[in-house]
């Protein structure tokens, strides 16, 4: 009986049988039943058909023919062989091709890795000069980076007028020289009027005037600001005219200061509305009142009266001419009062804690007087250079002389509301 041969697991079966018995393979329609032995009943020597792919394949059945020729086992078959030898060549160069390209490849990523970390180390800025030494790199001290003070501190404008609330302004400031350590400072006589940020960011709040002072070290300079702008008010509604007779009427401020004429301050800001309040000033010469509003109209001192369900609050409004402005001095009005040829910037000051003015000594020109100041009750405000600070509630006087004159300012430290 003729048997079959399997070209995938080679095991040969009955050519009777559709399949291979050991791996379930289809008999392909192209092989041929190979005899089991020969007339002499001896197996005869083993010969496969060619088939496509596997253990069977042309390359492998020419190779296992050839090796049975050797042995005198099998005669090789009159076949061309020439499609062979192209095949086994055309899949060597095949293979010669891809080994060089994965060579070339490698190649290719071993110089790339060698050069981006095998590298010496760049300096930023492409600087390829040796890092600097521990003792190159040491942090200054204070004998390299000594102390520059300021010698002069000028700034883009001496005036503005703002028309308008809400309008910006930046305060440009130049120093004298430019790297000096001294820190620039600014502040706000009236933040009712104009507030002034760190930067120097000028923002008009509401009507009247005010001055912006700029310290760099001992040096000051200073700007008027004017707003021209009406405040906004607030029509009563109904609602506000029926107001709680209970409700309590209380003033922010006690005891307060304005710098310069025109300068203002809202005293009430509570429940009630203004125009259910009764106002009035015991001396408009130095103050007037509207709707809890006061206005600074000349130098000197008045009293605040609110009153409002039978309640009735008072409060104390120093006034100056302006500040740093020079006033001529008059007629004594006793032998004991004396004229004297210098001008305190401040006579009576209120400030709350944290608050912060300048107080300056100047002759008829303008000019400043370089003194100092001293503080008669100790702890109630700090000095430094010009500019005194609020630092514990309480009255305190700063004196000092000058010439043989003898110069007062009495500071009155309130809770800042």
């Amino acid at each position: 009986m003729s048997k079959i041969i399997c070209d995938i697991c080679g095991t040969a079966y009955p050519e009777t049988a559709t399949q291979c018995p050991i791996c379930g393979s289809v008999r392909p329609g192209g092989v041929e039943a190979v005899p089991a032995s020969t007339e002499n009943g001896e197996e005869a020597p083993r010969t496969y058909t060619y088939v496509k792919g596997g253990r069977f394949s042309k390359k492998n059945v020419r190779k296992r023919n050839r090796e049975r020729m050797a042995s005198g086992q099998y005669e090789e078959p009159e076949e061309d062989y020439d499609d062979y030898g192209d095949e086994e060549k055309s899949n060597n160069t095949g293979l010669v091709i891809a080994v060089i390209v994965l060579a070339l490849a490698i190649v290719a990523t071993l110089l790339y890795i060698g050069s981006r970390f095998m590298r010496p180390q760049e300096q930023p800025g492409n600087d390829t000069r040796p890092v600097a030494t521990t003792e190159q790199t040491e942090p200054a001290t204070d004998e390299t980076l000594p102390e520059i003070p300021c010698e002069d501190v000028v700034i883009s404008k001496q005036s503005l007028t703002f028309d308008k609330k809400g309008v910006a302004y930046l305060l440009n400031v130049t120093t004298q020289p430019r790297d000096t350590t001294d820190e620039v400072k600014f502040h706000s006589s009236d933040e009712n009027v104009v507030t002034v940020t760190d930067g120097g960011k000028l923002t008009a709040v509401g009507s009247g005037e005010a001055l912006i002072t700029v310290t760099c070290g001992d040096k000051v300079t200073q700007c008027q600001i004017v707003c021209t702008f009406e405040d906004d008010t607030t029509e009563p509604t109904e609602t506000q005219e029926t107001v709680d007779p209970n409700a309590e009427l209380k003033l922010n401020r006690e005891d307060f200061t304005l710098t310069s004429k025109g300068s203002t301050w809202k005293l009430y800001n509570g429940e009630i509305p203004d125009e259910q309040i009764t106002w009035t000033s015991d001396n408009e010469k130095v103050a007037t009142v509207k709707n809890g509003t006061v206005t600074a109209t000349g130098k000197g001192m008045a009293t605040i009266t609110a009153e409002y369900g039978g309640t009735k609050v008072t409060c104390v409004v120093r006034c100056a001419d302006s500040v740093g402005a020079y006033v001529e001095p008059t007629e004594p009005e006793s032998e004991e009062e004396e004229i004297k040829n210098y001008v305190l910037s401040h006579e009576d000051v209120t400030i709350g804690i944290g608050e912060t003015f300048v107080l300056t000594l100047k002759n008829k020109n303008g000019d400043e007087i370089s003194v100092t100041w001293h503080v008669g009750e100790d702890g109630l405000c700090t000095i430094d250079g010009n500019r005194v600070t609020g630092a514990k509630i309480g009255i305190a006087t700063l004196t000092t002389d000058y010439e043989g004159e003898f110069y007062k300012c009495t500071v009155r430290v309130v809770e800042k509301n």
